[in-house]
């Protein structure tokens, strides 16, 4: 038996784990490692590398639109139940999010995440110090 959310409308349930179905589409990838988190990795070295490198402060806050009462496309007009708004105080702190969501919301195991972020380390930046000489920076 599990318990877990059941998906639009249906609140938590438990039930068999044998009827579980994943809610969101499960990537026909291997799981290790996370795609996604070294995507995340990608962009948190090339913006922080590239912003420093043309005289921005790469501590500015990421803020995303607030999603009002109702306003999701999952549930609407049931979720959230209150206004919810993503603000992270730097680019560093929104890759973190992004990396752990896939751990939270179950599309990997531990060692993916750690795992991306090492494989994909300084592509980034690899990549900005070649955006930046084509530009003649």
């Amino acid at each position: 038996q599990i318990t877990t959310w059941a998906g639009p409308g249906n609140d938590v349930q438990t039930f068999s784990a044998k009827n579980f179905e994943a809610y969101k589409r499960v990537m026909p990838h291997s799981e290790y490692v996370s795609g996604s988190a070294c995507l995340f990795q990608y962009m948190e070295d090339f913006l922080t590398y590239f912003t420093t490198k043309t005289g921005i402060d790469p501590n500015f806050p990421i803020v995303f639109p607030p999603v009002p009462p109702g306003g999701s496309n999952v549930e609407p007009n049931s979720t959230p139940s209150s206004e919810i708004q993503l603000i992270y105080p730097n680019i560093t702190a929104m890759a973190y999010a992004g990396s752990e969501s896939r751990l939270n919301g179950g599309m990997h195991f531990g060692d993916s995440v750690p795992g991306a972020k090492k494989l994909c380390q300084n592509l980034g930046q690899k990549v900005a110090k070649r955006v930046l000489a084509l530009t003649g920076e």
